[in-house]
């Protein structure tokens, strides 16, 4: 689902370009995507999904498609909301296990990093230092080792500070040049769509590990 949705502001810019056999071509990929997105009933990857329809739509020059996009995406809302038969929706998300879950590896994950500040449990190790960090409330007797489900926190507590500093930077410096580069020159639309990824990617490293 993450894939897919970061996808898709770089397809819809590459349709736009093309001709009308390749736009029909890339419509129905993305068509055949946002299905795909919304069949694996993934609420992270479903906020994601909204987030980067949201920023195409305001990046669009004309008021009437902002509005379009904006009634169309609030229309999106409603309809998930009637069609989603997932058992563990957004409501009562203090019973939800997943959620719980999530919560517990994150917390788990700031008591790495505060266990070691400067080199954090090494890459990739924090699914193994899990069980020693999980707080013994958070620990819901599920799964014994769990990736930390939020990329930044992951950072932190994998690679600590320095690591966390470097991935950020980097972020920040790709979305700022994105944002230079779509105020003039041939690649400015393609620029706009990096930036949507970028900002979807954003969205998406808040519920997931996806550090590397």
């Amino acid at each position: 689902a993450y894939g897919l949705l970061i996808l898709l502001p770089l397809t819809l810019t590459v349709a736009g370009k093309s001709r009308w056999p390749m736009r029909i071509l890339l419509g129905i990929v993305m068509a055949v995507s946002l299905v795909a997105i919304f069949l694996t009933f993934s609420r992270g990857g479903l906020l994601g999904l909204f987030a980067v329809i949201g920023l195409i739509g305001w990046k669009q020059k004309s008021m009437i498609i902002r509005v379009a996009m904006l009634l169309g995406l609030i229309g999106a809302l409603f309809v998930g909301g009637l069609y989603w038969n997932r058992k563990q929706d957004f409501k009562d998300i203090s019973q939800d296990t997943t959620f719980n879950q999530r919560i517990a590896t994150i917390r788990a994950g700031i008591r790495m990093f505060e266990a070691h500040p400067v080199l954090g449990v090494g890459p990739g190790c924090s699914i193994v230092a899990y069980p020693l960090y999980v707080p013994p409330e958070a620990h819901c007797g599920c799964q014994l080792q769990l990736v930390i489900h939020n990329s930044f926190i992951q950072l932190l507590s994998e690679l600590a500070f320095p690591g966390f500093a470097a991935f950020t930077l980097l972020l920040a410096a790709s979305l700022r040049d994105a944002w230079r580069m779509q105020k003039k020159g041939p690649l400015a639309p393609y620029a706009g769509a990096l930036e949507v990824a970028l900002w979807g990617c954003v969205v998406c490293a808040l519920s997931g590990g996806f550090t590397y």
